[in-house]
């Protein structure tokens, strides 16, 4: 079974404060997904392309722990700014 954490998380907030609590929220997220013997979770897509870094330092953080999960990151094929004129 496949589950789908929050799209509201904002792993690569610029703001330390929201990135830290998200970062927590997911790793709480993933802890209810283990115990509901979920194999897989999908986590949102990185949304500030200059904050990529802290986007892979959350997802490391979260792969440290002791989860025998899979992580899927939705990842965006094109940027939606660049279509715009």
């Amino acid at each position: 079974m496949i589950g789908i954490a929050s799209d509201w998380l904002e792993l690569d907030s610029p703001d330390d404060w929201v990135r830290h609590d998200c970062e927590i929220v997911l790793k709480q997220e993933l802890a209810y997904a283990a115990y509901l013997g979920l194999a897989t979770v999908i986590i949102p897509p990185p949304i500030e392309r200059a904050q990529a870094a802290s986007y892979g330092r959350a997802i490391h953080a979260v792969l440290e722990s002791s989860l025998y999960l899979q992580l899927v990151v939705r990842l965006p094929l094109f940027d939606p700014a660049a279509l715009s004129p």
